[in-house]
C-alpha cells in the first residue's frame, strides 16, 4: 500500500520521541497513525490538544470497552481488533466480554451492574449520535472502577 503521506522515521527529534515514549509502552514502536500526523507539527499538535491521549476522567479500562463496543458498532474491524489486540490483555477483558463488545448488548451477563449502566449510556448516546454533554453518561462509575474487574 502505498502513503498519502510518508511517517516521520526513526529516529525522531528528542520532544518527539519523549511524547512517543509516555504514550506507548516501553519496546513498542509508536502506532503509524502518530508517526504519520506527527510529519506535519500542526496536525501533531492540535491532535494531542484535543487530549486523546491523556489518562483522562475515565479508566482505561471503561475507555477500551468504549471503544471497542463503538468500533464494533461503526463496522470498524480493523480497528476493534488494534485494541482488542493491544489492550483487551491489558484491561483484563475476558474473551466472553470481548465476544460482548461485537455481539452482546448492556444485558449480557458478562457484564456486572456498572459496565451495563457504561454501555447502555454509551450505546444510547452513540444510537442518538450525541456528545457525552448532553446524553447523561454517568462518568462517576470511574470511583468504582477499581474494586470491580467485570
Amino acid at each position: 500500500m502505498t502513503n498519502r503521506i510518508d511517517p516521520v522515521e526513526p529516529p525522531y527529534p528528542p520532544e518527539l520521541q519523549k511524547v512517543f515514549d509516555s504514550i506507548m509502552p516501553p519496546g513498542v514502536p509508536p502506532l503509524a497513525l502518530f508517526t504519520t500526523l506527527a510529519r506535519v507539527p500542526r496536525i501533531w499538535d492540535r491532535f494531542r490538544a484535543g487530549s486523546l491521549l491523556d489518562r483522562g476522567p475515565v479508566s482505561l479500562r471503561h475507555r477500551e470497552i468504549v471503544i471497542d463496543r463503538t468500533c464494533a458498532r461503526c463496522g470498524c474491524g480493523y480497528e476493534w481488533g488494534v485494541h482488542v489486540a493491544f489492550f483487551g490483555e491489558r484491561v483484563a477483558l475476558t474473551p466472553e466480554q470481548v465476544r460482548a463488545t461485537v455481539h452482546g448488548d448492556a444485558s449480557d451477563p458478562v457484564w456486572v451492574a456498572e459496565k451495563r449502566l457504561l454501555i447502555d449510556s454509551w450505546t444510547s448516546c452513540t444510537t442518538r449520535r450525541r456528545s457525552r454533554t448532553s446524553c447523561g453518561i454517568p462518568w462517576r462509575v470511574r470511583s468504582v472502577s477499581s474494586r470491580s474487574s467485570s
